[in-house]
């Protein structure tokens, strides 16, 4: 197994202070089995959904100073997984998240990936027409906004008659609040939760390029299997303690 053992230690003044360790990890020279795959997904699972006793991380929304535990942020990833799952979505279809970052985006963004379904993250700040253009591009089923957003697409798609469900980050008449689709999931229904098996070669992220070349951006279609070793090259080009993870806090779109 690539990941021997998982750890927390505590470091600094006080309890609050403290570093994750991931130990004893490697990386297989492929992943073109669903075996291997599957491993590392476990692991992103447990790190991400069991916290351990003790551990409290946060997350810390810049703008508002407003913070959320990761458990809780895990707990609503869950929740919106179950959603999704409910609509229908499954693997290769996509589903949008079009907003400025805050901590609410993180959970639909983790969803996706449990149900080895395809993320596609937009700019919040395109014109009508670029949207017009991406909703004919990458057909989502499901879009995940901010309230300036959600009124513009949802205009969008009555326009044009597309079958497409909105989930708004605040309120907006006649869209879905996030919150109403995370509270409306059962305790016992998060228990029994688990992650939807993938295929590495199953499509998993669509990014695009700022269309520099000139025209609209250009979408890219990342795999499942091409996204871990996008993730394992990062994480391996900086000078760290051995066994410590890293991270890329950058906007997704």
């Amino acid at each position: 197994m690539p990941i021997t053992s998982i750890e927390a230690q505590k470091r600094g003044r006080g309890s609050d202070s403290l570093t994750v360790m991931v130990t004893d990890t490697s990386y297989p020279d492929s992943l073109h089995t669903t075996e291997q795959f599957e491993i590392f997904r476990e692991v992103t699972w447990r790190v991400e959904t069991r916290p351990y006793k003790g551990i409290e991380l946060r997350k810390i929304d810049y703008e508002t100073g407003k913070t959320s535990k990761h458990k809780k942020l895990a707990e609503e990833s869950i929740r919106c997984a179950i959603w999704l799952k409910k609509q229908g979505i499954e693997s290769g279809d996509v589903v949008a998240i079009c907003s400025e970052n805050n901590i609410a985006s993180w959970a639909p963004v983790c969803a996706v990936f449990y149900l080895g379904a395809n993320l596609n993250p937009w700019y919040y700040d395109w014109p009508s027409d670029t949207f017009r253009y991406l909703l004919n591009l990458t057909k989502p089923k499901i879009v995940f906004a901010n309230e300036k957003m959600g009124r513009l697409l949802n205009k969008i798609i009555e326009e044009k008659n597309i079958d497409m469900k909105i989930v708004i980050f605040g309120k907006v008449d006649g869209l879905l609040p996030f919150d109403d689709i995370i509270n409306d999931q059962s305790p016992d229904e998060v228990e029994q939760f688990e992650c939807r098996s993938a295929n590495p070669h199953d499509d998993c992220v669509v990014l695009f390029t700022s269309g520099s070349t000139g025209g609209l951006p250009k979408g890219v279609q990342h795999t499942y299997e091409g996204i871990f070793y996008i993730c394992y090259t990062f994480n391996t080009s900086f000078s760290k303690i051995e066994g410590m993870a890293s991270m890329c806090p950058s906007p997704m779109y």
